[in-house]
């Protein structure tokens, strides 16, 4: 029995031989969309109501709201305009159409399409297997510095010597923390000799009075 031929990826087929389906692949591994969750929940509704052959589709911001689960049409539209700056669909109004897709479109003329732009997902997925580009030697440099500077032993640079935020902080080495600050600990030392200092008076006036002073 013959081996099934393997179907070629969405990246391995040429431009003539693009779907909708690896149009939808090429939002997805676009660097403008794949962080965005409702801008490919969008594409992905207007991916099913576009036509297989004109990659036409004429979707209301209603209808899109319901698909995507959103209660605003506001959000529809900047994830549309998202999509338009970006290049992965165009609109337009579907009187400007030409004849041949005006016959398809069951909606009002006043309306609006999108279209598709496959080659805009050839492009992305042709450049979604380049190796990504190294990183720029002078932020290698700078990253290697700045993590030998984090090795150094903080405790023993001179504070003259660290940037201006870190000038006035304490220094490390100081002594381990004790409870109560000083003015704690003079108010205590003024409480252990108060006693002493009272008895002390007290037998100096009992002294002059004996001595009739």
């Amino acid at each position: 029995m013959a081996k099934p031929e393997r179907k070629p990826l969405p990246w391995e087929k040429e431009l003539v031989d693009l779907t909708k389906f690896d149009w939808l692949t090429a939002v997805g591994l676009s660097h403008d969309h794949k962080h965005s969750p409702l801008q490919l929940r969008v594409a992905i509704a207007i991916m099913q109501h576009a036509d297989a052959k004109s990659m036409l589709a004429w979707p209301s911001q209603r209808t899109l709201a319901q698909y995507v689960g959103v209660a605003a049409e506001s959000q529809i539209r900047r994830a549309v305009l998202a999509l338009c700056e970006s290049g992965a669909i165009t609109r337009g109004r579907i009187s400007s159409l030409q004849e041949d897709d005006q016959a398809k479109v069951t909606r009002n003329k006043r309306g609006v399409a999108y279209r598709l732009n496959v080659m805009w997902a050839f492009e992305t997925l042709e450049a979604s297997q380049k190796p990504l580009p190294r990183m720029p030697k002078q932020l290698r440099y700078g990253l290697a510095a700045k993590a030998a500077r984090a090795l150094v032993d903080r405790s023993t640079v001179e504070r003259n010597d660290r940037p201006t935020v870190e000038r006035y902080t304490p220094p490390y080495d100081r002594a381990p923390y004790q409870k109560g600050n000083n003015r704690d600990q003079r108010k205590e030392a003024l409480n252990e000799e108060s006693p002493a200092s009272t008895r002390d008076g007290l037998a100096n006036g009992y002294a002059a009075v004996s001595r009739g002073t």
